[in-house]
This record gives C-alpha cells, sequence and structure tokens, in this order.
C-alpha cells in the first residue's frame, strides 16, 4: 500500500510557526474534508472518489481489482479542483474504453454507487468487499458538530468476476449472509468533525501547543476562507478510543495507510437530542451511549468479564446539556457528566441450556488475586479518573441464593484492590437493594436513588467548560460548597465516575442512571444561570424530556443486549404506571425469553464475524460449528506467562500516581495525537461555518435544520399558561361517581326527583298525608344534593377563572356600574338611529350620505358627520357602480401611461 508522505500534509506548505508560552492560540478538532464519495469502477480497479461539501475539494482512492484474495490501496496524495478531477475521470474513460485498434472497445469508466462514508473491508474465504455508507440521517447537533445515524449501507465484492477462482467456497454466501445479520442501520453512529468516541471533557481539554507542533510531521494548511485572513487555530485531530469503535478491524487496512480522512469511526450504542426552549432560547440536551466492542454479545451468552477485564454490556453513557444558540462549544457554555453500566467483573455466567424463566448463576473460575476486576478499574482509573464508586443494585438476603452470588464475588475483590490503592483514591462501593425496597409498603424508590445520586454528584462533581458567572461567584449556592470540584485554566472538571451495575445492566440500572441524570441536569442548568434552584420538580415538561430520552436509550440498549424493550421503567419505580402496563412488562419478559432462548446464538456468531474476534479460514472450524465462543473472548487463558508477570499489589498503572485524581488519558492527550494543523480559524478545516450552512449549496432546509424533540412543542399541554420547561404541571384530580340519591352511580339516576322516593304501596288514611309531605321533603333534598354534588364535580373538571388567571369574580364598584349604564345607553340610542334610517323603502343603486347626526343629542359621545365635497361623492359613486357594473374601459391617457412604465 502506498502511504502518505509524512513530510506533507494534505495540501503540501511550510513548516508550521512555533509559539511562545505567553501567545495564546485557539485550539479546535480537525474537521474530515471528506463527506461525500463516489465509486466508480473499471476492469483493473475501484476510483473511490472523495470530496468535501462544496465540492471544491477531490482525493482520488485507488483499489485493485485483479488479485483474488489480497487487498491493495493506492492512495493519490494529489488534491484536485473540480475542474482538475473531471479532466482526470474523463482521461480514466478513455484510456479504458479503446485498448488498442485491434483489440474490441470496453464500457469504459462506470459509476457504481455515491456514498457518504467507508464502514471499512471485510474477507471471509475468497476476495475483499468494501462497505460504504449510502445514506445517512442527520440526529444531533454538538456546538457546530454534526453527527449522524447510518440509515443504510452497501457491501460491494472488490475482485473482477474474470479473475475469480473456478473452485468457489461453499460457506463464502453463510459468511457474508452472517455478517448482514449485523443491522448497521440501525443505531450506528459517525461524525465527521465531533469526536463521538470520546467524552466532551476530552474533546475541550487544551493541549500544549508547542509540544505538539514539535512533531515532525506537522503541516500546515493555507487559507481558504473568502471573507479574509482569521487568527490562527490549531487544528488537533487525535486518536479515537479503540474500544467503542465498533468498525476498528474492518478499518485495520485503512489505519496508518492512509490519510485519517478516509478512516471514519463509528460507534453503536444510542445518540437522542431533545431542545429545552427556555422563552426562545435553545438549550440542547444530549444523551449519547457508547457501547464497548471488547466483550460484546447477547444476554446469557455474555456475562461476567474476560482477562483483559472488559465486561458484558458495557455502555458509557453522557449527559450533555449546551447552549445552542452559540454554534461553537468554546463561546456558549457547555456542561457534561458520565457515568458506566456494565455486568460484574467476575467470571460467572449462566447455563441456558435448561429451558428455565431464570437460569442459576455460577462462577466458573475462581479468581482469588482478582486479575479481572484489577484490569478492568486499572482501565476505568485512566479514562475517568479517581474516586471511581460501585453502585451495586443486586438483590440480598434472598431465600435461595442467585444474585446474592455476585456481590460475594464484588464485595472481596473490592477490599482487596483497594489495599494497595492510596487512601484518598479507593474504590467507593455502595449497594441498594433496589428491587426488595420497591416491594415495601410506603417506601419511594426514586426518594432513595435521589439521595444517593446527590452523593455521588458531591464526589465527582461534573464537566463545564467555562469559569462560573459572575452571579455564582458573589452569590454562591450552599449546594455546591459540598461538591468536589476540580478547576483547571477556568474549566471545571469531573474527576472519577459512577459505575452502575445489577444482573443484566437493563432495567434497575436504566432508573438508576436516570435518578443521577435528573440531579446533573438541574445542577447543569443552574451552572449556565438557566434556573436559580438546584432541584427540578417530577412533573414538568424538562424531566419528561429527560425520562422519555433515557427510556429510549434504555430501549434501545436492551433489544441489543437482551432481545426486548425495557420490563421495568421509572414509572414503574415511581408507582405512577397505569394498570395496563403489568400485561405490557409481561409481554416484554417473555419477547426477551424467547429472544435469549432461540437468536442469541445467531446474534452472537454475527457480532463475533462483524469485530474480527473471529476470522473466518479453511484451517479452521467454521463459526456455526463451534460449541462455544468462550476462548474466543478469553485468549489471556492461553498465555500463562502473561499472568505470573503481573504484579498483584501494584495492579494500576504506575503513571496514574502522578496524576490522579484526574484522568490520565486527558494528561497524557497530546501522545495520542495523530494529526495536527496550523491554520487560519476561517478555514474550513476547522471551521463549522461552511458544514452547518453550507454556502456553497442551495439552501436545503430538510437538510440543514435539525428537528429534534421541543420542549414546548411536543411536552408542554395544549391549554398551559406558563411557558416556561420548569413549571409544575399537576394532572387533573380524578373523581369519584356522583353519588344520586343513593345510587352507586349516576347512570341510575331517574330525571323525575320524585322516583328517587321508594314506593310502599297502600298506607292508612291517618297517616297518608305525614308520608306525601315526608316523601316530598326527602325527593327535595335528594335534589340539593345531587345538583350539590353535580357542581362538585363540574369545579374539579373545570379550572376556575382564579385558576388560570389569578383574579377572582367580585362585585363590580359604583363608578363601574355608572361606566356600563352608559355604554348600554349609547349603544340603545345608535340602535334606534339605525332603525329609523333603514325603515324607509332603500334603492341599492343610489349611494349617499346621511346629513343627520350619528350621536344623538343626549348622548356624552355626540358628534356630527364630516360634510362630503361633490368630488369625493362622485368618485364614491364611480367606485360603488364599478362594484356593482363590472370594470369599464380605461381611457386613452390612463393606456399611454401604463405603456410608457412597462417599455421603462
Amino acid at each position: 500500500m502506498a502511504a502518505e508522505s509524512p513530510n506533507v500534509g494534505p495540501l503540501g506548505g511550510e513548516p508550521a510557526p512555533r509559539f511562545g508560552p505567553q501567545q495564546q492560540i485557539e485550539q479546535k478538532p480537525i474537521i474530515s474534508c471528506l463527506h461525500k464519495y463516489v465509486l466508480y469502477e473499471t476492469k483493473a480497479r475501484f476510483y473511490l472518489v472523495g470530496c468535501n461539501d462544496a465540492t471544491t475539494r477531490f482525493r482520488v482512492l485507488k483499489i485493485d481489482r485483479t488479485e483474488p484474495t489480497d487487498l491493495i490501496i493506492t492512495e493519490d496524495t494529489t488534491e484536485y479542483s473540480k475542474v482538475q478531477i473531471e479532466s482526470v475521470l474523463n482521461m480514466i474513460d478513455h484510456g479504458n474504453r479503446f485498448k488498442s485498434s485491434t483489440q474490441r472497445a470496453f464500457p469504459g469508466l462506470n459509476t457504481t454507487v455515491s456514498a457518504f462514508g467507508i464502514v471499512g473491508f471485510v474477507r471471509f474465504l475468497e476476495g475483499y468487499y468494501i462497505i460504504l455508507i449510502t445514506r445517512r440521517k442527520k440526529v444531533a447537533m454538538i456546538g457546530g458538530y454534526s453527527v449522524y445515524k447510518i440509515a443504510d449501507t452497501r457491501m460491494i465484492y472488490i475482485p473482477h468476476p474474470s479473475v475469480k477462482k473456478k473452485h468457489q467456497y461453499s460457506d463464502e454466501a453463510k459468511y457474508v449472509k452472517m455478517f448482514q445479520n449485523v443491522d448497521l442501520s440501525s443505531n450506528f453512529y459517525f461524525s465527521y468533525s465531533y469526536d463521538v468516541t470520546h467524552s466532551l471533557q476530552f474533546n475541550l481539554t487544551s493541549i500544549d501547543p508547542d509540544v505538539v507542533l514539535q512533531q515532525p510531521a506537522t503541516p500546515t494548511t493555507p487559507d481558504f476562507s473568502a471573507g479574509g485572513v482569521g487568527s490562527p487555530v490549531l487544528g488537533v485531530r487525535v486518536k479515537p478510543c479503540d474500544m467503542f469503535v465498533w468498525n476498528w478491524y474492518l478499518t485495520s487496512q485503512l489505519r496508518g495507510h492512509v490519510h485519517g480522512d478516509w478512516v471514519l469511526p463509528v460507534i453503536h450504542g444510542f445518540v437522542g437530542q431533545s431542545n429545552i426552549c427556555v422563552y426562545g432560547k435553545p438549550l440542547y440536551l444530549t444523551l449519547i451511549a457508547r457501547r464497548s466492542r471488547l466483550y460484546a454479545g447477547t444476554r446469557y451468552l455474555k456475562r461476567g468479564a474476560n482477562y483483559q477485564g472488559a465486561v458484558a454490556n458495557e455502555v458509557e453513557i453522557e449527559q450533555i446539556v449546551h447552549d445552542a444558540s452559540h454554534t461553537s462549544l468554546h463561546n456558549g457554555h457547555s456542561t457534561a457528566y458520565v457515568q458506566l453500566r456494565g455486568s460484574v467483573p467476575a467470571f460467572w455466567s449462566q447455563d441456558v441450556n435448561n429451558i428455565i424463566p431464570k437460569p442459576p448463576i455460577q462462577v466458573d473460575i475462581s479468581d482469588p488475586f482478582c486479575y479481572s476486576a484489577a484490569r478492568h478499574f486499572d482501565r476505568l482509573l485512566k479514562r475517568h479518573g479517581s474516586p471511581v464508586i460501585v453502585l451495586n443494585l443486586v438483590k440480598k438476603n434472598e431465600k435461595k441464593k442467585r444474585e446474592e452470588i455476585l456481590t460475594e464475588n464484588l464485595v472481596p475483590a473490592v477490599d482487596f484492590l483497594n489495599r494497595f490503592l492510596p487512601a484518598e483514591h479507593t474504590i467507593r462501593y455502595m449497594a441498594f437493594d433496589m428491587a426488595h425496597y420497591n416491594k415495601r409498603r410506603n417506601k419511594d424508590v426514586m426518594r432513595k436513588l435521589a439521595k444517593i445520586a446527590d452523593e455521588v454528584v458531591n464526589m465527582t462533581g461534573f464537566f463545564h467548560s467555562g469559569p462560573p458567572s459572575y452571579c455564582h461567584t458573589t452569590r454562591p449556592h450552599p449546594r455546591f460548597s459540598r461538591m468536589s470540584t476540580h478547576t483547571i485554566g477556568g474549566v471545571q472538571k469531573q474527576v472519577g465516575v459512577l459505575r452502575v451495575n445489577c444482573v443484566d445492566c437493563l432495567d434497575r440500572t436504566n432508573t438508576a442512571q436516570f435518578s443521577v441524570g435528573k440531579c446533573l441536569l438541574a445542577l447543569q442548568l443552574h451552572t449556565m444561570c438557566i434556573v436559580d434552584r438546584v432541584d427540578i420538580d417530577f412533573d414538568t415538561d424538562c424531566v419528561r424530556m429527560l425520562e422519555e430520552l433515557y427510556e429510549e436509550c434504555g430501549d434501545t440498549l436492551a433489544l441489543q443486549y437482551g432481545g426486548s424493550q425495557l420490563v421495568h421503567r421509572v414509572r414503574t419505580y415511581r408507582k405512577t404506571a397505569a394498570f395496563s402496563t403489568s400485561s405490557h412488562d409481561k409481554m416484554q419478559t417473555l419477547s426477551r425469553y424467547l429472544s435469549n432462548a432461540f437468536s442469541d446464538w445467531e446474534k452472537q456468531s454475527a457480532i463475533n464475524l462483524f469485530l474480527g474476534v473471529y476470522i473466518p479460514s479453511q484451517c479452521k472450524t467454521s463459526i456455526w460449528s463451534l460449541s462455544t465462543d468462550c476462548y474466543l473472548h478469553q485468549s489471556m487463558c492461553l498465555d500463562v506467562r502473561q499472568m505470573l508477570l503481573t504484579s498483584y499489589t501494584q495492579w494500576w498503572d504506575v503513571r496514574l500516581n502522578s496524576c490522579l485524581p484526574l484522568p490520565l488519558e486527558e494528561v497524557l492527550k497530546c501522545e495520542s495525537v495523530c494529526e495536527s494543523v496550523v491554520t487560519d480559524s476561517h478555514n474550513e478545516r476547522v471551521c463549522t461555518f461552511y458544514h452547518h450552512h453550507q454556502p456553497y449549496q442551495l439552501s436545503d432546509f430538510d437538510k440543514m435544520l435539525l428537528v429534534v424533540e421541543h420542549s414546548q412543542r411536543d411536552f408542554m399541554p395544549s391549554t398551559a399558561k406558563d411557558f416556561s420547561p420548569f413549571a409544575l404541571r399537576v394532572a387533573p384530580r380524578k373523581t369519584q361517581p356522583v353519588e344520586v340519591s343513593g345510587q352507586a352511580s349516576p347512570r341510575t339516576t331517574s330525571c323525575n326527583p320524585k322516583s328517587s322516593v321508594p314506593d310502599d304501596g297502600e298506607s292508612s288514611s291517618g297517616s297518608g298525608d305525614t308520608s306525601s309531605s315526608e316523601g316530598e321533603s326527602e325527593s327535595a333534598m335528594s335534589v340539593r344534593n345531587s345538583c350539590s354534588s353535580l357542581n362538585n364535580c363540574l369545579s374539579s373538571h373545570f379550572t376556575t377563572m382564579k385558576d388560570v388567571y389569578g383574579v377572582d369574580i367580585q362585585e363590580p364598584s359604583a363608578e363601574d356600574k355608572l361606566i356600563y349604564s352608559r355604554y348600554v345607553k349609547f349603544g340603545r340610542a345608535a340602535g334606534s338611529q339605525r332603525h329609523k334610517r333603514g325603515s324607509g323603502k332603500r334603492n341599492p343603486s343610489i349611494v349617499g350620505p346621511h346629513s343627520a347626526p350619528i350621536m344623538i343629542s343626549t348622548s356624552c359621545y355626540e358628534m356630527k358627520a364630516p360634510t362630503v365635497t361633490e368630488h369625493d361623492l362622485a368618485m364614491y359613486r364611480n367606485h360603488v357602480n364599478i362594484a356593482v357594473n363590472g370594470p369599464v374601459e380605461p381611457s386613452y391617457e390612463n393606456l399611454a401611461m401604463y405603456r410608457a412604465y412597462a417599455t421603462c
């Protein structure tokens, strides 16, 4: 493969200038210039032409088709303009259309497909395939950076049919079908400008420009802006976090051999965004869930952890709130918080051979020195810093031990690892039997989780991109005095992370993480000077929006790992769910069980094939013939010497000693820089203006504007008078059926009041009148009670004027009554005058003014009609005649004037 020259940038140029320690330079991420692709085909090669949004910069990637099993990629390091690329393609077309005068003509250059990105290359038993993104959908906007969801892909076989071997492998089609079982159009995301594999805190962490520019491969980019020269900007491209890049194996043939713009990291999980509109000010609430690829799989086939410290169902969830009125993350307020979910880091599993709803939990391998847990927590300390907080939600004190087995393995592991850590950086352990607590009477699970969330946030803090506002400096809220904050360069950092687990890390975990997100949302909004409180009620549009985001995220993650949506939701633990939801929960439980029993192995095999855990070969057993994939994920057991050389006391990275509680990855961020560019701030390589507004294209609002859930449009009630998303929305009270005359329901009430009195038949003559009068009094009392109950019922359904407008109906004053009486007299007088004028016979063809006064002399508003001149009267008659008889022929003067006007 032809690699790009290390001393030449994407456009060439002189060596980058150096900056002194006193000189400030803004840092921005490098934006990929390849957003659109066209695949051209000849008999000998594929030509993949990539360009930017403005179609002004083009690059070419050549893929050889003459090799049946090898992949040969050659990159043309020249960057072409639109005229140049058209000339090159015409030359290629002409050269492949006619070989010589004696040979027949070939079809030349054909367009195969247009795309938006390269997912990667894959080979099974024969030749390589290329996977291209053919459709995309914008799902989020973080600052000026767009995040897209893959909507459709296409898989194309690279070798030409003429070089295909005569002997075909019969298993090739099976592998292709199994590989395509991983639906790339379902919850796979990418971005050309924003690093979705890292957190917002990591992406906005500044680095020393002199350290980066000392690298010999630092290119410079000339100015391509049309609006003059801006300030200097250091563009930086950082290596993605490989544990979240699901096409890491598929792009192994591209990384390090071609320019970085060709490589597009793709994550798997969930990305959702909503707009919290605060009186017109847009605040974007974004939820990003990144699923790890290191120990990925389905529910019962992937439990616990492997020897590398990767756990099953490991997902990093980040909650971002930023001011969307600024198109740059560096100008407006941006806040974020990261939390994790993942299986208990131990070697445990569940036997699924027996068809039972809840298979027993069994520990497969005893790990006395906690090797797997040590590798796992070491990675968390390097990525997130300290403290690492473990929130264990599994059951305890069970009659028959099942979930409690996990606690018996987790607690000793945490205690053992804490023996060797410094006291200030130890792992914090918290336990909460959420299922048992929810069954107890008069116990509020959400309130208990809110206390835990408050305690967690006090230990970790959260990320804020700018310094605190002036009002928070002069009048700080006492809530922040309990929070551990780490501020570096005016930026508030999150140190440490919350790790939540239950058995499946689905239902209970999602509710607990929502509680943490709700606590953080109030603090984020308070820090951004949006609200003055540090807590938000449940029954508000803002919290409902957050709850819907977390439930949508939970449903997506549950479908990926468990095969069904969430069974127990937030409203289940709030005990506000309707009775009909119990049947829905049972259906989801049944769906999850059927998916785990009959389709999990096929899904697991497809994931192993997609991630490169299993690489097909004729020397290997086919993947569908394997009885288990355990040894594929437990490669460490094949090399015992590496385990023996590991220190069990110094189980964490030595470099952590000098950086904790800060994350090691952020402190050493400059070591992960793979490309740096010093350029003008208006350059499209670092400026989001060209990608967001697209000035070179015809404006298409469906593509430019991102339609997300809106707090006022989608969540605010139609009858609401307070447009704030933080206003408490109280649901109408449920009323009991109205009891009329002792009846249980108003449906049995008769219209006749006397029908409510029972008929006793014949009575004695002496007491007949008394009985009748008592019956009539009982009937009247029943009617009065009925009317009173009906009024109470109506008042509960229809709000009063005091409830809506804050003003109650009162007796008008004497002055108001006098004004009203004058108004009534005025109306009566005007009506009598109109009646007198309209009593006579009226000719509709003659219209004239009335000289009589409009207001009579007895009125306080007396006035006379103005004098109408003959010219005005003639003009009015002409106007009425045109309306009745139609337009007339224009005069010669008017026609001449119109012709002169039209010929100007």
